[in-house]
């Protein structure tokens, strides 16, 4: 908010506060990047299920060809996305990328937002096997929810909006192409996140641009082939050393169970510096970190997390925080 806007709204003055409101709703129905033939990303969590309170769990957000490809709703992220200059009303597909809550948490948060704010037909959702009952689940969950609303707002909600049109993944082989439209094409590939399997990636491209998302992956080589030649490459990342000390420190003072559970998590997830052994095998222009754990608590880990992945990778490198964009113009 700018000093202006901030000296009128404490000053009372109501043309202030009518120029605060035209502000936010300029920027929540703000349609550009629907219309400016680029490729551009929001990250609506960037968190995972630790107690991290400046991150929400996963999500990206990916507008491209007149609509909105959300990557996983992980909880909270949409109240991220919808402070973020996102038309939710844009929102049309959900990528989910594998079971796990974090990644979808908020899909009930995500259908009813977007659909109070334009969106008229229900959201397709795909995923590998096991989608179907989560959003059978959503929608079972939400159905009192939708109809009160749709009874107090006739002709503005509809129930059935709040539904999925779902499409479960049950074979993925390489890089392989769910759907082509608007020019929009969107592919998946699996990861190794075992136990959980299968876990999913996706590579998405329109105006000459391409975005990969990574997922969650321990350090997988074919990701690398996954991700040739794209523009930007959203890789997962753990500062692992430092999860070994909070898991030991865990230990010292009791706290055994918290130990086990960050110590079985560590051999299915990546280092920044596996993601940029990715990202410079794939060529990519630039590498975006997400879905950090730990929480880095101080400057001084984010400074070891960062340059431990531009020591592999010498294009660019950012550590994406909640709510960031990156712009990518059409070619």
């Amino acid at each position: 908010m700018s000093g202006l806007l901030t000296t009128l709204l404490l000053s009372g003055c109501e043309a202030g506060m009518d120029r605060l409101i035209a502000w936010e709703l300029k920027k929540l129905y703000d349609d550009t990047p629907l219309t400016d033939g680029g490729l551009h990303v929001i990250f609506g969590g960037t968190g995972t299920l630790s107690s991290d309170r400046d991150r929400a769990g996963a999500s990206v957000a990916i507008v491209a060809g007149g609509e909105i490809f959300v990557v996983d709703a992980g909880p909270g992220s949409t109240r991220v996305l919808a402070s973020s200059r996102v038309p939710l009303s844009a929102i049309s597909t959900v990528l989910l990328t594998h079971v796990h809550s974090d990644h979808y948490g908020d899909l009930g948060e995500l259908t009813i937002a977007s659909e109070v704010n334009g969106r008229v037909e229900p959201l397709t959702l795909y995923g590998p096997p096991g989608v179907g009952r989560i959003a059978a689940g959503f929608e079972m969950a939400y159905a009192a929810d939708h109809a009160n609303r749709a009874a107090q707002h006739p002709g503005n909600l509809h129930p059935e909006n709040a539904s999925y049109t779902v499409h479960e993944l049950e074979s993925v082989e390489g890089l392989t192409p769910i759907f082509s439209r608007d020019g929009v094409e969107v592919s998946v590939f699996e990861v190794d996140h075992r136990p959980v399997e299968p876990a999913l990636g996706y590579r998405i491209s329109y105006g000459g641009r391409t975005v990969v998302v990574s997922g969650d992956t321990a350090y997988y080589e074919p990701l690398s082939e996954y991700a040739k030649g794209a523009d930007l490459l959203i890789h997962e990342a753990m500062d692992k050393a430092f999860a070994v000390r909070v898991a030991d420190i865990s230990r010292e003072i009791g706290q055994e169970r918290t130990a086990v559970l960050i110590e079985d998590a560590l051999p299915n997830h990546s280092t920044p510096e596996d993601a940029a052994r990715i990202a410079h095998a794939a060529g990519v222009e630039q590498l975006a970190l997400t879905h950090i754990s730990p929480p880095l608590i101080t400057p001084m880990l984010r400074r070891q997390f960062l340059q431990s992945a531009r020591e592999i990778f010498d294009g660019e490198v950012v550590l994406a925080e909640d709510g960031d964009w990156i712009d990518l113009e059409g070619r």
